[in-house]
């Protein structure tokens, strides 16, 4: 990737972060009742998005692992085939490359791994 391409490719992201936001935020707003805490998920993002504005297109990283967070959050909310009943986001613990989500399907739907 060229450095223009590369600088056209960052500007617009960050261009439309304001509307991954307000999409994100109004998905999970609506499933409030199963992913109460999406707020510091969102949040997440959104200052990912200000340290990449700061400090440069060089740490952009941050900006897409916390898109791709929103993306499999959004995923499993959306998922009929296993509806979960609760999806928490666990307190980021600065483990890079760890997914900070648990999701807690419905009684119905867990698979029993055990003996019978």
């Amino acid at each position: 990737m060229t450095t223009q391409s590369g600088r056209a490719i960052f500007q617009a992201a960050l261009d439309n972060a304001a509307e991954v936001g307000d999409t994100f935020g109004g998905e999970f707003g609506a499933a409030e009742d199963r992913f109460a805490r999406w707020k510091p998920l969102l949040q997440r993002f959104t200052e990912a998005v200000d340290y990449a504005v700061t400090f440069g297109r060089g740490h952009f990283r941050a900006v897409d692992e916390a898109h791709n967070e929103l993306c499999i959050a959004s995923e499993i909310l959306a998922n009929p085939n296993r509806r979960f009943v609760r999806l928490d986001r666990r307190p980021w613990q600065g483990r890079p490359f760890r997914r900070n989500l648990l999701a807690k399907p419905n009684k119905s739907q867990r698979h029993n791994s055990g003996p019978s």
